[in-house]
């Protein structure tokens, strides 16, 4: 088995968390499975969910968020002097915008570096997270993307060429998720929802570029049988959200779901519902290429239940294997959802066939692992 150490470093410009982004946690999971030695190097603040995902049970090194972009190059000196002191590790995996930072702070010139990105270091319009990111960009053997059509956007942006060969797929899909396990809770009672209603989830990030505003809007104009239900990972968010928009609120059509659920009740609340809604706005070429990166998308198609996603190319795999609708403007959910509605057996039956037949996350680790630590 593995005779080196692995350094894992995973961080985000803002306050998020890894198990939010499978497709950089997956990696952690199968490693620990497989028996290699990984330190593990979280730049967010503790969170138990880790115990519960991770089965090794795994040390984790909780640092906290201190590459937020708030006061970024004070805080970045303090990063630095962290990781100028790894310098005796060989095979590095970083995760995320500030996971790339730090890790290339490790001094080394043939260092065994792979990266997980998922979103374009651009996205941010500072230079100088952009630069940094882009010189650990510069020095890994392997680029580990949510979805391979992401890489001419991802080249585009950096402005250099990226051999397919130093490329690998990871989806953006939980390879922890053992539907055996998930338990059967009756989310119309605890929510109190009506039992003739079907659940429309919304689970993501509250910012404008998912279309939020208008998707709840459009609620009004749904068929009776519809009920959106508003959830989200950081409660908080979801609260002040709820609050800034009481005119939008309509009564028991629109359900707040302000609780902070495990992983299990999550994957419950997923596997009970109609739909999840995944809308985003054509902002920047990050969100137009999101495709396989979206996870409430792949989450949902994993546990067998059809989404609602914009009408971008990267969609296109939505529309290719019938696994949901896809709408150019958020007025047409009303539509999406009755003609959803009407199909819905075969919607569900082509998610669970695409989730068995095209979401391998361990082939996926597998091709990871030959890659990059056939000599470790």
């Amino acid at each position: 088995m593995a005779s080196k150490k692995i350094l894992f470093i995973w961080g985000r410009h803002y306050i998020g968390k890894l198990y939010t982004m499978p497709f950089g946690l997956n990696v952690l999971y199968y490693l620990l499975e497989d028996g290699y030695e990984v330190e593990i190097d979280l730049l967010e603040n503790y969170s138990e969910k880790y115990h519960e995902i991770l089965r090794t049970k795994p040390r984790i090194n909780f640092i906290g968020n201190l590459l937020s972009i708030r006061y970024l190059k004070v805080k970045y000196w303090r990063i630095k002097l962290r990781y100028l002191l790894k310098y005796n590790y060989e095979n590095i995996i970083a995760v995320g915008h500030m996971g790339a930072i730090a890790a290339n702070c490790i001094p080394g010139k043939n260092k065994n570096i792979a990266y997980f990105n998922d979103e374009f270091p651009s996205i941010f319009n500072d230079k100088f997270i952009a630069t940094k990111e882009i010189a650990l960009i510069k020095r890994a053997s392997i680029i580990a993307l949510p979805d391979l059509g992401r890489l001419e956007g991802l080249i585009d942006d950096i402005n250099f060429n990226i051999s397919s060969e130093e490329v690998v797929e990871f989806i953006n899909a939980p390879c922890w998720i053992d539907k055996k396990d998930i338990p059967n809770i009756d989310w119309h009672v605890r929510l109190g929802i009506n039992k003739i209603k079907k659940i429309v989830l919304f689970s993501g990030g509250l910012a404008s570029s998912n279309q939020v505003i208008e998707m709840i809007t459009s609620v009004k104009l749904w068929a009776d049988d519809f009920v959106l239900v508003m959830n989200s990972n950081n409660l908080k968010s979801l609260q002040d959200f709820k609050s800034k928009v009481p005119h939008l609120n309509i009564q028991d059509k629109i359900i707040w779901l302000e609780e902070d659920l495990t992983e299990v009740e999550f994957h419950s609340l997923i596997a009970s519902s109609f739909c999840n809604i995944c809308l985003y706005s054509n902002v920047s070429p990050n969100l137009y290429t999101v495709g396989k990166s979206s996870g409430k998308a792949m989450r949902s198609i994993l546990l067998g239940v059809p989404v609602i996603c914009t009408d971008f190319p990267s969609f296109d795999f939505i529309k290719i294997n019938n696994l949901g609708i896809c709408i150019s403007h958020p007025l047409e959910l009303a539509g999406a959802l009755d003609k959803l509605n009407k199909n819905s057996k075969i919607f569900i039956a082509n998610c669970n066939e695409y989730s068995t037949n095209q979401m391998d996350t361990f082939q996926e680790y597998t091709v990871f692992k030959t890659k990059f630590l056939i000599n470790t």
